[in-house]
């Protein structure tokens, strides 16, 4: 698994959302396969492209992330800089649990982190 960013991909490159990805392999070695046919497990709504960041899956298949700017509606920073403070949100995100099965993730529920 790991986590990126759309903005790090070139711009004349390929696109694809901030999200979790996966591949997977028989062995550290591969050959791999990425996960869901494209290698994307996790993203962001279409209409909120910077709600979560910097996905990390743990053992039990927990994946923790973090909010980043929520609530936007589809509108933009570039457009509204204003909402960069008041939509920050810079704590954790409720915590999603996937599943796997073969090649194939589910998100099977979520919940607020323990305090």
């Amino acid at each position: 698994f790991w986590s990126t960013q759309r903005g790090v991909f070139a711009p004349d490159g390929a696109s694809a959302p901030t999200g979790l990805y996966g591949m997977v392999g028989p062995s550290i070695h591969g050959p791999f396969t990425p996960m869901n046919g494209t290698g994307l497990v996790l993203a962001n709504p279409a209409r909120e492209p910077s709600q979560n960041y910097s996905w990390c899956v743990i053992g039990n298949l927990d994946v923790i992330s973090f909010i980043d700017h929520w609530g936007l509606h589809g509108r933009t920073l570039d457009d509204y800089p204003e909402l960069n403070r008041s939509q920050f949100g810079g704590t954790p995100a409720p915590v999603i649990r996937i599943a796997l099965d073969g090649d194939r993730s589910t998100m099977i529920s979520t919940r607020a982190m323990a305090a």
